[in-house]
Order: C-alpha cells, then structure tokens, then sequence
C-alpha cells in the first residue's frame, strides 16, 4: 500500500480529528513519526504534520492494511503535499517556529487601545485577568477568520507588550514603549484617541461582532448621525424604524451555501441533565448570505442571555437547488444517527461534524 491509495477525503478529516483528541506528541507516538520539517496541512486556523496525516488516513480508508509507516513513503514530503492538495486540503510550507505571526489589524488594536484607556498609567501584565480575556478574544476571532499564527499567536506576553507598545504614542508619557511600532497604531490612535467614547463604542462594536452578536458587519463604521452607543439591555427596541410603501423582490438563483452553525455559549443550561461533554448544538440550513443568516439567527436572543450562533463549516453549490438536495442529505445523515433534535437542529459529537457534512457533500456528486 502506498500514499496514491488515499483518495477519501473523510479518512483525512478522521485523522485529524484523532490528532486533535490525541495532541501532536501523542498521535505522533502512536503511529510513529517524527515532527514534519518542511510541509503543514492547514485546516480551521491549525496546522498539522502533513506526512502522518496522510499515513494514518491511508490506515482510516483501508483497515485492514493499516497505517503507513513513515518508512513506507517515497517521494518526500512534496508528494505528501501533492496528495492532500489533490483532495482539497490546505499545505503550507516552513516550520512553525519559522512562521511570522500576522500584524495586527485595525479591529484588534482597537480592542487593545480600549484596554490601554482604562489601565493606564498602570498597564496591565501578561497574568492580568483582562489581559487573558482580551488574549482569549483576539486568538477566538483569528480561527473565525481562518487565521494561522506561531504558538505564541495573541498569546498573554504579546498581547500585554502591544497594550503597553501603543504608552509611545502619549504625549508627555516619558516611556518609550517598544520600538517600530505598527503603522496601525498610530492610524487608530489618531482616529480615537480624541473621542474616548467612540473607541469604546467601536470596540464594543466590534466585541459583538466577534461573539456573533452584533448586526453590522465586523469592522463597519456607523452611518453619519448615527448613534455609536452600545444599546442598553433594557432597551425597547433594537430593531428598524417602521416603513410603509411596496416592497419589490427579485428573485435569481446562483451560488448558495450549506451552512453549519453551532451555538456558543451556556448551552448546557438549555439541556438540564444532559452530558454535553465534546458535543455541539447545530443549526443546519442554506443561504446565499451566511453573514446576513448569522444575524437574523442571532437577533433572536435576548441580550444578556449569552448564547450566539456562529458558523462553524459552510459548503458552496452552483445553484440553490444543489445546496438544498445537500441539506436534506446532512439533515437525513443526522436523524440517521439519532442527533436531530427537531427540526434543522442537531446535537454531534464534535469529531464527527466535518465528517458528516463531508458525506453529505459526496452524496451529491
């Protein structure tokens, strides 16, 4: 048996569910590899041991041969990326510890100069309670954005020294902060510093968007006249104002996405005496605007209530029709396996949730 044998997809996404479960040193001791020097399988903001990702996923297609073993390879760690490229898989190249985390974008210095008004002159250390959540956040809105940074990525350390970086920017503050700044910072110093109050409004703004609360896009500025202001929890309203007259709609078919959300949040609350231990609570449905579904699903909780939807797969189709026949494949797949819990909702094992979109998906071609 050789790496040409592997064309299943889903064997690839089961072994990197089993990496997951095991950690890197464990399912590379399991199967016996050593760390991958010069090629990395990206999948959902993580990388991967490219070699025995593919060695183990050949064992996953054919039982009964096994795994291959490291030795069983021919053609180097390029024939590796080749295959899994093949089969629509993500490699890059370079060793983690060579790999240069991204810059900073406008929205997480935002969110880091928010955090560096309300703590200075005493800036906050990398042990710091609001240091660890702003580090939570940021590392939860790189996956969403399919992000892949070094291990320490928005790590605590990094995220303290970049709130106590942007002290360099205040007039009449005798410390230097770190040298070469981003350029970013100082556009969003220059842009919010002298209104305190919308930075906090933008980065609350943005804090929502990121936990899949908020209605404008991440990253949108408010219309002119425009109020910025968080809406308060005992606000009436938070929708439109009224309009009266004829609404025209036009219709027209095209791409459509099946899309996969999971619900975040205190979601054992809503199942009193149910083990929701690696299980997710799933809304299975198609739009042709995911980030618009998102909102309207969202719209319906309550503010404080702590819950948000937030897509978790989506899989593109060339018509509505083709994403429709999809979904009801995903959703028979599901009351199948006795997940459904009514309707387009499921509760899944989390190891299983690609693998069955991924049958769902092959059911149609």
């Amino acid at each position: 048996m050789t790496l040409s044998a592997l064309t299943d997809r889903d064997a690839v996404l089961r072994a990197l569910a089993e990496y997951d479960e095991l950690g890197r040193e464990g399912f590379l001791a399991k199967y016996g590899y050593g760390p991958a020097k010069a090629y990395f399988l990206v999948h959902n903001g993580k990388r991967y041991d490219s070699k025995a990702i593919a060695g183990v996923a050949v064992g996953l297609e054919y039982p009964a041969n096994g795994p291959l073993k490291a030795a069983d390879f021919s053609g180097g760690e390029a024939t590796v990326r080749a295959k899994l490229e093949q089969l629509g898989f993500e490699v890059e190249s370079g060793s983690p510890s060579a790999k240069r985390n991204p810059d900073w974008t406008r929205e997480e210095t935002i969110l880091a100069l928010e955090l560096y008004t309300q703590r200075r002159p005493q800036l906050p250390g990398e042990t710091d309670p609001d240091i660890l959540a702003l580090s939570d956040l940021l590392m939860s809105y790189a996956g969403q954005r399919g992000v892949v940074g070094t291990p320490t990525f928005r790590n605590p350390n990094g995220v303290s020294m970049k709130v106590a970086n942007l002290s360099r920017l205040e007039k009449g503050d005798s410390r230097k902060g770190l040298a070469h700044g981003a350029g970013t910072e100082e556009r969003v110093w220059a842009e919010f510093m002298p209104d305190v109050a919308r930075l906090q409004a933008a980065a609350e703004a943005i804090r929502d968007g990121i936990n899949g609360l908020a209605q404008p896009p991440i990253g949108t500025e408010n219309p002119p006249g425009a109020d910025a202001s968080p809406r308060p929890l005992d606000a009436v309203s938070r929708g439109p104002r009224p309009s009266f007259g004829e609404v025209v709609h036009t219709r027209t078919d095209g791409e459509n996405c099946l899309y996969v959300m999971r619900l975040h949040g205190r979601i054992n609350d809503l199942f009193p005496g149910r083990n929701l231990h690696k299980m997710a609570v799933l809304k299975i449905g198609r739009s042709n605007d995911v980030k618009r579904r998102v909102v309207e699903m969202n719209c319906g909780f309550p503010p404080g209530l702590e819950l948000a939807w937030r897509p978790a797969l989506t899989q593109t189709f060339q018509s509505a029709d083709s994403a429709h026949d999809a979904e009801q494949a995903l959703l028979a797949l599901l009351l199948e396996q006795g997940f459904t819990i009514g309707g387009e909702f499921a509760v899944v094992p989390e190891r299983q949730i690609e693998t069955m979109l991924a049958a769902a998906v092959r059911s149609q071609s």
